[in-house]
C-alpha cells in the first residue's frame, strides 16, 4: 500500500522484483508537498527502512531501495526543508534539505556551478521569526553553511566584460576584438590586425 504524500495513493500489486522505486514510480511519485528524502517502507508494527530517493537520483547510492514484500506499507511523509535555488547552476529549482544539510550539499544536489557562475558573492535570503535577512557568501568559504526551510539562494553570473580586449574596426584586414597585452602599441595592434 502507498500513503502519505503520494499522487495515487492506494494498495497496488507488484512482482517478486519490485523494490520501492518500481513502487514509487508506479504511484507518480510524492506529491506537491511530499518527501522525496524521507520515505518509510513500514514492516509489520515498524519503520524496516527509510529510503532517500536523492541517494539513488544523486548517487546512485541503491542500498535502501529494497525489494517491497506482501503487505509492505509505503509512507510518504511531508517535505522536511524546501530551499529554493536560482541562478546559474546545472539544475536551478526546489531542493529538499534534511535538517544540518549544507550549501555544500545542495551544490552537489545541483550538479554543481553553471560556466558563468560568480562564486565570490551567493546571495542567501532567509526569513527570520519577525522579518527576512540577507547574507552574502564565498564560495568555498561559505559552503558549510547550514540552510533552513524556506531559504532562497541566488548565484549570479559573472560580469559580461573584459579587462584585456580591444576592438578594431574599420578600414583594416581583420577587424575585431584582440588580447591587449602590457606595452603594447597601436602599432602593434595593427600588426594584429594585418594592417
Amino acid at each position: 500500500s502507498m500513503i502519505g504524500e503520494v499522487r495515487q495513493p492506494g494498495s497496488y500489486t507488484a512482482s517478486s522484483l519490485a523494490t520501492v522505486f518500481n513502487m514509487l514510480y508506479a504511484a507518480g511519485g510524492p506529491n506537491r508537498s511530499g518527501s522525496w528524502r524521507s520515505i518509510q517502507i513500514i514492516r509489520g508494527d515498524s519503520v524496516a527502512v527509510e529510503f532517500d530517493l536523492y541517494d539513488l537520483i544523486v548517487h546512485a547510492n541503491q542500498k535502501d531501495n529494497v525489494r517491497v514484500m506482501d503487505n509492505d506499507i509505503i509512507r510518504i511523509r511531508p517535505y522536511l526543508n524546501r530551499i529554493r535555488l536560482n541562478g546559474e547552476v546545472k539544475r536551478p529549482g526546489m531542493y529538499e534539505l534534511k535538517d544540518g544539510e549544507t550549501l555544500s550539499d545542495l551544490m552537489e544536489f545541483a550538479g554543481g556551478f553553471a560556466e558563468n557562475a560568480y562564486k565570490d558573492r551567493i546571495v542567501i535570503r532567509r526569513k527570520t521569526n519577525i522579518e527576512r535577512s540577507l547574507s552574502d557568501v564565498k564560495w568555498p568559504e561559505g559552503g558549510d553553511i547550514e540552510l533552513r526551510n524556506g531559504d532562497e539562494i541566488e548565484i549570479t553570473p559573472i560580469v559580461d566584460r573584459y579587462k584585456n580586449r580591444v576592438r578594431v574596426e574599420g578600414a583594416v584586414y581583420r577587424p575585431g576584438d584582440f588580447e591587449l597585452t602590457e606595452g603594447m602599441t597601436l602599432s602593434d595592434l595593427f600588426e594584429k590586425a594585418e594592417g
